[in-house]
């Protein structure tokens, strides 16, 4: 026996990014990611999650030229949030778990 099973997926997706030479061999750079998904309604009747993805991120390079080769040092900082809701069965309620990093 087949089931047909339907699934209707939404979500968004952004990025913006600067990068700024200070010099010729010293450049910085910023940017931000946003991705979020909602795959149906969050309800004890189904199973729909929600899930958000933020980052931060900001780097510096240091490059420099030595006849044929390239030579570069990159660093990077970043910060990330990401959160996902979905229905909780112990709970009989919408819950949401979050988490960080750095």
């Amino acid at each position: 026996m087949y089931q047909t099973v339907q699934i209707q997926k939404t979500g968004d997706f952004a990025q913006l990014g600067y990068s700024h030479y200070l010099s010729p061999f010293l450049s910085v750079d910023v940017n931000y990611r946003h991705t979020a998904t909602n795959n149906g309604s969050i309800s004890s009747t189904n199973d729909g999650v929600s899930s958000k993805y933020e980052s931060y991120g900001a780097g510096l390079k240091i490059q420099r030229g030595l006849g044929g080769l390239e030579v570069y040092g990159v660093g990077r900082a970043s910060y990330i949030n990401s959160e996902v809701t979905r229905w909780s069965v112990a709970d009989n309620a919408v819950k949401t778990t979050s988490d960080s990093s750095c």
